[in-house]
């Protein structure tokens, strides 16, 4: 019975220790396409509020079809997710739809980029500029390269769909107390 997070205010949290996704992976994929397919199956509710489910490392997860689904039917129910991975690679690895995945991203952004299908992506998603009145050739907004290199070390590059790309300084949540505090205690005190 899915109903206590169709109600409102509830939080579910499933924390597991770095480096153990992998070795819980089965029962992951079933606690989430459970309630994904759960919600979605609710034709008679649709929540008030959007349920948001956020994934960091769910490459490591494997394939899922729920998340296919939910990316496919899921706005109608209002599930909205937020999904992390450490390149594109890994997306590519495990997703035959992996363009569509990236497609049905209302919002993408990247940090730290280190490899160089990623760097190829967000250089040709952000585009070309044009050079000055006195020179007309056109370049990238940012190559390859220099979303690799330091210029980009603590930059955050968000890219949303049909809006500028934003280039934006990485904030510490270790360095934002007021946000800190307002985390679940297990959460807030990995923070040191």
């Amino acid at each position: 019975d899915l109903d206590y997070l169709k109600r409102g205010s509830s939080t579910v949290y499933i924390n597991v220790p770095v480096g153990n996704v992998r070795q819980y992976a089965s029962v992951l994929r079933v606690l989430i396409g459970q309630h994904l397919t759960g919600i979605m199956s609710s034709r008679d509710y649709i929540a008030e509020w959007p349920i948001c489910f956020f994934l960091d490392e769910f490459p490591q997860l494997g394939y899922m079809k729920p998340i296919d689904d939910a990316l496919d039917i899921g706005r109608d129910t209002k599930i909205r997710l937020w999904l992390f991975c450490q390149n594109l690679g890994q997306i590519y690895q495990h997703y035959k739809n992996a363009d569509g995945i990236l497609a049905a991203c209302n919002f993408q952004s990247f940090m730290n980029i280190n490899d160089n299908k990623t760097a190829a992506y967000v250089e040709r998603r952000l585009g070309t500029t044009s050079g000055s009145y006195l020179d007309a050739r056109t370049r990238s907004l940012a190559s390859g390269p220099e979303l690799m290199g330091p210029e980009y070390e603590n930059k955050v590059v968000v890219l949303g769909r049909g809006l500028k790309p934003i280039r934006a300084d990485k904030s510490w949540l270790s360095e934002a107390p007021a946000f800190l505090k307002r985390l679940p205690a297990a959460i807030r005190d990995s923070y040191g």
